[in-house]
């Protein structure tokens, strides 16, 4: 048979081949071997994922959806037992040989909704929109999962690509971010060969993230014990309110009261409203309120112009128990001694890297005063210092101390080839040198940073608002630069 006779036989299968590939779905790719028929833009990846649940804590389904994004295209994929995934992909041709590098998001993200808004995320898929001109946001009023879908679809579109330049990637995909860090702390990093990675999580185009911070919350507790009402004694309330400061001038006012043979029956506030309830000789009430007047007026130059606060004393009901033991001077000295505010501050870059602590609460209950911080720190050994701080000051005034560490902090490398050469590609791409930052939020590369010190990290990502928040929304003009960039530094790595 001739070559004209055969082709004549097969020209009427042509239309019906044609159909069968044009119906070929991604979930059956292996019909069609490696190559993808059709290449999905990172955003249509990041419509994909949109419709699968990945609340923090339920990544079951969009961990088993990349599993099999990576068997369809016949890429190796790890699964550990917390869900984490880990596809490897051959570098392009000519490029095998190179160290690889490695992509890495986070797949969970922080379900939240208008409390009239009628959806479950556990079934319900997030719709995005495109509104306001070029922004995304969910359909519904819920958040709109950006943080970090926007990496996990960039990546996932670095993967699926046949024409993308790229050394040997390893894409890592890792779970419960939002509860702390808890997938990358989990994950066995010694599964990664590559010595450079490259998060996607950050949310200010425009700059590299080169270190983030880590948090812990902190709870130093007193104990005081209960004593009668003296006679003859007249019970006041004294108010301090603040734009942040109200628990320290509660403090400044018991120690200023040091020696006026006040008692105390309780403190209770936050940063913005603190009082305490105080019992002395009717006699004393006079100099009393002359003192806190005076405590007042010290410190209101430390207030920011414009800014309110006030310290009242008024008359309260009798107490009817007081703290006895010198309790008023160990209250005085834990609120004025603990760590306050911002307590490192080092310059690095174009980055201002700092250590800051809070306070968050204080109060009293059952033979109790409980003062409970909140800090922050990217600086290598702010928060370890921290903690042995307020250690010391609770062994100090007779309590004790208990740090829940929330999650740590990345710090800054002094030296790091990647960052270098991603600011290279920068200058190229955007026309400047960008800014090298830290993040007050945490990162994953925090994680990876404590049990590998000398992995080389930069963390990039798109504009994305109100996070966390039905009003979360991503710039899809940013979006498309953010991945363009990171193809343009695959290509020149």
């Amino acid at each position: 048979m001739d070559i004209k006779r055969k082709i004549s036989l097969l020209l009427p299968l042509v239309p019906l081949v044609l159909l069968l590939l044009a119906s070929c779905e991604e979930r059956s790719l292996p019909c069609c071997g490696p190559d993808v028929l059709y290449e999905k833009t990172a955003y249509e990846h990041f419509v994909d994922i949109s419709g699968v649940p990945r609340c923090s804590g339920d990544e079951k389904a969009v961990s088993d959806y990349l599993m099999e994004f990576a068997r369809v295209r016949g890429l190796v994929a790890y699964r550990d037992g917390m869900f984490n995934v880990l596809i490897r992909k051959n570098g392009s041709p000519g490029r095998e040989g190179e160290p690889p590098v490695a992509l890495q998001a986070h797949i969970d993200m922080t379900c939240a909704k208008d409390s009239g808004e009628v959806h479950d995320f556990g079934r319900d898929p997030i719709v995005p929109v495109i509104t306001d001109g070029d922004w995304v946001r969910a359909e519904k009023r819920t958040s709109l999962g950006a943080d970090n879908g926007s990496g996990v679809s960039m990546i996932m579109a670095v993967l699926a690509s046949g024409r993308v330049s790229h050394p040997p990637v390893e894409a890592l995909f890792v779970v419960q971010e939002e509860l702390g860090l808890l997938g990358s702390l989990y994950f066995d990093i010694s599964q990664l060969s590559a010595r450079r990675l490259i998060n996607l999580d950050s949310v200010d185009e425009g700059e590299l993230v080169a270190a983030s911070s880590g948090r812990f919350t902190s709870e130093m507790v007193i104990p005081v014990s209960a004593d009668g009402l003296p006679d003859g004694l007249a019970s006041y309330k004294v108010t301090a309110r603040g734009p942040w400061d109200a628990i320290i001038m509660i403090g400044r006012v018991l120690d200023a009261l040091d020696g006026m043979g006040i008692y105390l029956s309780g403190v209770d506030g936050s940063p913005r409203e603190c009082a305490a309830v105080i019992s002395l000789d009717v006699g004393d009430a006079d100099t009393v309120r002359s003192i806190v007047s005076r405590v007042e007026a010290d410190y209101r130059p430390l207030i920011p112009g414009g800014m309110e606060m006030s310290i009242t004393i008024e008359e309260a009901a009798a107490a009817q128990s007081v703290m006895g033991g010198g309790s008023p001077r160990r209250i005085a000295d834990g609120i004025l001694q603990m760590p306050n505010g911002r307590i490192t501050v080092i310059r690095q870059g174009d980055g201002v890297f700092e250590t800051v602590i809070n306070f968050v609460s204080i109060v009293t209950a059952s033979g109790t005063v409980t003062v409970s911080n909140s800090a922050r720190s990217n600086v290598l050994d702010g928060l370890p210092r921290l903690s042995a701080d307020i250690n010391a000051l609770a062994a100090l005034i007779g309590g004790s101390a208990e740090i829940e560490q929330g999650y740590p902090g990345w710090p800054f490398a002094p030296v790091s080839p990647l960052r270098d050469r991603m600011a290279e590609v920068f200058a190229e791409y955007y026309g400047s040198l960008p800014p090298v930052r830290p993040t007050s939020g945490g990162l994953d590369c925090a994680a990876f940073a404590q049990k590998d010190p000398g992995l080389d990290m930069v963390s990039i990502g798109p504009d994305i608002e109100n996070l966390h928040s039905p009003d979360e929304r991503m710039s899809l003009p940013s979006f498309n630069r953010v991945y363009e960039y990171l193809l343009m530094v695959l290509g020149k790595i």
